[in-house]
């Protein structure tokens, strides 16, 4: 590793007292879209994660993430001005993921020539920052650049793939016009990040999302130590990294980088990162398996919100092969939608994919009226909006609120369009909660709050409209987009094991009139 220079001693030779840490007032930091495809363009990192709304939606973010090294720019740029100095040291830790439009807290702590930032979603820690200066270093002024050809779609490396002792070398610059244009709207100026340095932290973000792991990767840490002569202004960088460990099992690895500038030492770098699995998918073998064919719902006719991922497409395809037709709603993914109705048809179902917002009353009424010569035996609602951590606090009572009233939608819309007619046909209602209403997870205020208002909902319903069947499942935590990172997979139920109790239940006879019954559908 580079060594950090010694601290200077005053002239009497005696070392200067050390100085009590301050902590100085937070600040708030909120991340716009356009600032993610600034950055893209400076670093050439275009991760899909980053960068493709419809591809972060089935990852377990559902929706765009904040690159790392964007949010610590973002942070750097509201700290005082440090001229004449420059980067000595900085490490990077990427707890959990940053979203555009949130505005999140920056705490920010100095202590003599280093300081120490993190950032918060109420009390969670997202990222934090620890780094130390010292006076900047002459420029070496302009110079050769190597031709560097920037990726323009990430390396897909599977895990077996990413062994120990693979290298990847070359060079490395970003785009001057796009850095420019990010240090103006960070306002990164005079902020002790050395042009060179600079180039090095974008290195790291390109690295890991383009590269090694590539569009699987999940950037989590870097250390980086920088040589006194890092200002190289206008020069490409030289880079050689080596996977120093993997572990497949883990779904980790972690990279040790080389940097020069103008064939000078630059910087010595550590990076770590997961590499994400791609979600799973349903298994039509695996349903038939547990649920062999039949036509004990031939004749019926159903409606599915939410039926292109996870469970909904898994409930999809269990109701075809009993013989139901089925019609599914589904939101975004047209791709996934399209590939559930083909596995239903080649079991013989009949299904058709429906393109639409169920939460959107005009939207849904006009979808029932379509159907009307056609109403539902049994309409499922499975939808939800995206489910990220949120932190139980006044300022984030806005997301709060959004999220339990658009979950609400999705549920109320369609069953106050079909309740009626469901009563008048003998039908089934089937909403999907979660078994999180017992456990009641910390970080997920939001998501309880809204299964216990829609279970209520069913619960007044099943009494209101008696002559429908109500049923409430309470999943487990299951194997989906929502639980695709190495933590939150272990000891997930398969979709395909709940799909076929819930279907197979609706094949048996109704429960007792005006109760919606309860099913622990582990």
């Amino acid at each position: 590793m580079i060594a950090a220079p010694a601290a200077e001693r005053p002239p009497n030779g005696r070392p200067t007292p050390a100085q009590p840490a301050v902590s100085l007032p937070a600040a708030t930091v909120t991340f716009e879209p356009a600032e993610l495809d600034l950055f893209a363009n400076a670093s050439h990192d275009r991760n899909p994660l980053h960068m493709d709304a419809g591809y972060a939606r089935k990852t377990a973010y559902g929706e765009r993430v904040v690159f790392g090294v964007l949010a610590v720019l973002k942070a750097f740029g509201l700290l005082p001005p440090r001229p004449n100095a420059e980067l000595s040291a900085i490490r990077l830790e990427f707890r959990n993921a940053l979203h555009p439009g949130v505005t999140y807290q920056l705490e920010h702590t100095e202590d003599g020539d280093a300081i120490r930032l993190r950032l918060l979603d109420a009390e969670r820690l997202l990222a934090s920052v620890t780094a130390s200066f010292r006076g900047a270093a002459a420029s070496l002024g302009a110079g050769e650049s190597r031709p560097f050809t920037p990726r323009t779609e990430a390396a897909e490396r599977q895990l077996d793939a990413l062994c120990e002792g693979l290298t990847v070398e070359g060079s490395y610059a970003p785009s001057p016009d796009g850095l420019a244009q990010l240090i103006g709207r960070l306002g990164l100026q005079d902020r002790g990040i050395a042009p060179g340095q600079m180039a090095a932290l974008l290195w790291s973000s390109y690295l890991v999302g383009m590269e090694v792991p590539g569009k699987h990767g999940l950037f989590w840490s870097l250390d980086m130590q920088f040589a006194p002569s890092a200002n190289c202004q206008g020069r490409s960088l030289d880079y050689r990294a080596t996977i120093g460990r993997s572990a497949p099992s883990l779904e980790y690895m972690e990279l040790r980088g080389d940097l020069a500038c103008g064939g000078q030492a630059l910087a010595q770098a550590r990076l770590r990162a997961f590499v994400r699995r791609e979600s799973p998918r349903a298994n039509l073998g695996r349903l038939l398996d547990l649920l062999p064919a039949s036509a004990a719902l031939m004749g019926k006719r159903a409606v599915v919100v939410g039926g292109s991922r996870g469970l909904g497409a898994a409930l999809v395809q269990a109701l075809a092969t009993q013989g139901c037709t089925v019609r599914a709603v589904y939101a975004h993914s047209t791709d996934e939608a399209e590939r559930v109705r083909a596995a239903a048809s080649e079991a013989g179902g009949c299904v058709e994919m429906v393109q639409g917002d169920a939460s959107d009353a005009t939207w849904y009424e006009d979808f029932a009226a379509r159907q009307a010569a056609s109403e539902p035996d049994i309409l499922i609602c499975n939808a939800s909006p995206p489910i990220r951590p949120l932190g139980f606090s006044v300022a984030n009572m806005a997301r709060f609120a959004d999220f339990v009233q658009t979950s609400q939608a999705l549920v109320s819309v369609p069953l106050a369009a079909s309740a009626q007619a469901l009563a008048e046909r003998g039908g089934w209602a089937v909403v999907i909660s979660s078994a999180y209403v017992e456990t009641l997870p910390a970080e997920w205020p939001h998501y309880v709050s809204a299964k216990y208002a829609t279970e209520g909902l069913v619960h007044w319903a099943a009494a209101r409209f008696p002559g429908a069947a109500f049923l409430l499942a309470r999943p487990p935590k299951l194997e989906t987009d929502q639980t695709n990172t190495p933590a939150a997979r272990v000891g997930a139920a398969a979709v395909e094991d709940v799909a076929a109790k819930i279907v197979r239940r609706l094949c048996r006879p109704r429960p007792d009139a005006g109760i919606a019954e309860v099913m622990n559908a582990a």
